[in-house]
This record gives structure tokens, sequence and C-alpha cells, in this order.
């Protein structure tokens, strides 16, 4: 048995949570039952009712705490105790989302129940989901699962994603295509065989250009499937700087092209793994759980 988590929540002007105190062995195993033994005695004994901030904190811990519950109950998972290194930095930086935000919560909630039946979740993930907005992490969802209902098998894409959509790939793959057609190339052609390499999980265009001798053919990819705004590209460096997505510009020109620039994001590796332990709605697409691939 690992030892006791301590645990020991005192209120600081900035509403920061300070974990010191004790959990009963007898809550090891019961994560939600531990959470909430930890988290309503404080608050109750030292007068924290008056800080709603504090009390805000506390009761969405407890709520992601009661969704991870849920979901391995629903899976019939078996709940283990979670790591110290794991689920204090979990509960100080999940205790911050807002209570409405369903949609975060469920990330942290599959967070937590990933930590409480597997050792598949780093630190690091922790650190990543707490720096994403509610935003950036929906666009970063439908990237993953963009077009997957037509895919057998989406999670071989994810899992292979640095590889298939490397640059000398797609490049060599395009080259290829117009050398096939030689002179009798059309621009809506180059860019509907783009879409056939490109738009499936874990990959997103952004656009492509495509300069014949006499005219420029642009195509606007990204509002095929995602909500573009005016913060989109700002979000997908957001998710790139965190390690989630990789950019790839392609510039290219054959004697049967002047010139074709393509630019569009796919996920990395540590994109796919971090997408494994906030997303458990389906296991076909769950890219961590080895027995589906």
């Amino acid at each position: 048995m690992k030892p006791p988590i301590n645990v020991n929540l005192e209120a600081t002007a900035k509403a920061e949570l300070s974990l010191k105190g004790e959990i009963p062995k007898r809550s090891m195993g019961r994560l939600i039952d531990a959470l909430t033994d930890v988290f309503r005695p404080f608050s109750e004994e030292r007068g924290l009712r008056g800080d709603q901030i504090r009390l805000q904190r506390e009761d969405v811990a407890i709520e992601i705490a009661r969704r991870a519950r849920v979901r391995l109950e629903i899976e019939g998972t078996q709940m283990a105790p979670v790591e110290a290194k794991i689920l204090l930095p979990l509960i100080e930086k999940s205790s911050i989302e807002d209570m409405s935000d369903n949609s975060m919560l469920d990330r942290w909630s599959a967070l937590l129940a990933t930590a409480a039946s597997s050792d598949k979740v780093q630190p690091r993930y922790i650190q990543i989901l707490s720096e994403l907005s509610s935003r950036q992490a929906n666009l970063f969802e439908k990237i993953m699962l963009n077009e997957s209902k037509y895919f057998p098998k989406p999670e071989q894409h994810f899992l292979d994603s640095s590889e298939t959509y490397s640059s000398p790939r797609i490049r060599e793959a395009i080259h290829s295509f117009l050398r096939e057609k030689k002179n009798k190339m059309d621009p809506e052609d180059v860019h509907q065989t783009i879409l056939r390499m490109l738009d499936r999980p874990g990959c997103a265009i952004v656009d492509i250009v495509i300069f014949t001798t006499n005219q420029v053919h642009s195509f606007d990819i990204a509002s095929y499937f995602l909500r573009v705004d005016r913060f989109f590209e700002l979000d997908l460096e957001i998710l790139e700087s965190l390690g989630l997505l990789r950019k790839v510009s392609i510039f290219t020109k054959t004697k049967f092209l002047e010139e074709l620039e393509l630019s569009y994001y796919h996920a990395t590796d540590l994109g796919v793994f971090f997408f494994g332990t906030v997303d458990r709605r389906e296991k076909n697409l769950n890219p961590i759980d080895g027995t589906n691939i």
C-alpha cells in the first residue's frame, strides 16, 4: 500500500490550495470518499464557508472526483490509489475550473480516472491541461476526431501521426500524383487529393494555395470542420507551443505546377498520448489502449 497522502487546506489571500494534512488509511482505495473526507471537514472546521473562492474550488474538486468514480464504475474498472505526484497537482490545478464548464470538468475527471486505473498519466499532462482554455481544448479534440467516423481504426492514424503526416511523405505523395496527371493537372484535383491525404484523424489542413500560369487558386480548408474565429491561429500556436501539435508548411513546384503552398497541423506523439488520457468516451478512439490496436 502506498503511503497516505497528506492534505491540509489553509485559507490564503490568493486562495491557493496547500496540501499537507492526512487522509485516513481507510479512504486510500476509495478515491471519491477520500477527496470528500479531505475537503469537507477542513472547510467546516476552519470557518472557510465565508471564503467563496475556496468553497468553489472545493466543490469543483469533489465534482471532478465524483465524475471520475462514475466513469470507472461504468467501465467496470477497478480503482487504485493515485500517487501523490499526480493527485496533488491535479487537485490544485483542476479546482480552479469553472463549475459550469462541463467539457473541462470531464477532461479532468478522465485524467483522474486514467490515473486511478493505470500508470499512463505523466505529471506533464496535468500542466498541459491546466494551460488550455476550454476553446483550445475543444479545438484540439476536433482535430483529433476529424472524420474519425469514416475510418475503421482511427486510433491507427493517431499512433502513426508523426510518420503519416510528415513533410517528406506528403510532399512525395503530391509529386507522385502530379507526375501521373502530367499536363492534365487541374487545381481542383490537387485540392481533393490533398484532402484525401490529410483530412483525417489527428490532422487539420489550414490552407492550400495553388499557383498556375494565369491564376491563383486558394482553398480555405480550415472552415470545413473547425469553427474558425479570430482566435483560431492563436489557439493553434498555443497547442503547438504545448507540444500537442506540429505545424508543417510545404512549398513545392514541378514542371506540371507553377507552385503549391500547403499548411497543416498534425498531432505529435505527446499529443496522441495526452489525448488518450483526457478522452475516454470510446475505447476504439483511445490511443493508449493497446488492446485495440
